[in-house]
């Protein structure tokens, strides 16, 4: 299980798998998340209409493909929206920001 969500206007908290803090100030961080039977990628940005909020994109890595994870968002933060990915601990977590 992988669960993002944003804290502040400059942070992306990730719990499960992976635990990080990513500063991300100005900038978006984007998440490939994988396994043997494919993967997804989640793009995270702060503010991007203008209205002080957290925002999640997910696609897939491959066209006509289901997704390979279910994911689901969470109410329990403050800041943000939670993005949980169910994958298993064998899943491969890269991020960078955007």
């Amino acid at each position: 299980m992988l669960k993002i969500y944003g804290c502040s206007d400059d942070l992306v908290e990730v719990e499960g798998i992976l635990d990080e803090e990513i500063g991300c100030y100005d900038n978006a961080v984007e998440f490939t998340i994988s396994d043997d039977n494919g993967g997804i990628r989640v793009l995270v940005s702060y503010d991007n209409f203008g209205d002080g909020c957290w925002s999640f994109k997910v696609t897939n890595l491959a066209d006509g493909l289901p997704l390979p994870f279910p994911v689901r968002f969470e109410n329990e933060h403050d800041y943000s929206l939670a993005l949980v990915v169910d994958c298993g601990f064998d899943a491969c977590v890269d991020f960078e920001l955007r």
